[in-house]
């Protein structure tokens, strides 16, 4: 596992948890919803679950825009099935426990341009995927 610039190493006996990077959620949210066109995704809170410092929660806001409401209803349906079947699919970085729809999609339109928009705020559950320990007689 390559250490970013400046890793800090841990003292011995620390909990094996934090040795995991944290896999980049939003990223991954990002990835699953671009295709769609018209989508702005942020993480507005971010915390740990439990286990500390293993399992972590994500609450990330979808944008979805279009050239008109109806558009952006039927864009912010395919984001909002797009990011709960987030569990399903394989992610080689972590493990995506549970998505629940916090709010939305609801109709919000820009409030600079009144532009349409629907919002879809989702908290996800994740943690780094793990690895098998290394014990004698392990194929």
């Amino acid at each position: 596992m390559s250490r970013p610039p400046g890793f800090v190493e841990l003292p011995e006996g620390v909990d094996p948890a934090l040795e995991y990077d944290r896999p980049d959620i939003e990223l991954r949210v990002l990835r699953a919803v671009k295709p769609l066109g018209g989508i702005i995704t942020w993480v507005y809170t971010a915390g740990q679950g439990d286990p500390p410092a293993w399992v972590s929660t994500a609450n990330i806001q979808v944008d979805v825009r279009a050239n008109n409401r109806s558009n952006a209803a039927q864009r912010a349906d395919a984001v909002r099935r797009a990011v709960c079947a987030l569990p399903w699919a394989d992610w080689p970085d972590g493990v995506i426990n549970r998505v629940d729809v916090i709010d939305g999609p609801f109709w919000q339109p820009d409030p600079s341009t009144n532009a349409p928009r629907y919002v879809v705020r989702f908290a996800i559950v994740y943690h780094p995927r793990a690895q098998a320990p290394a014990e004698p007689g392990w194929p």
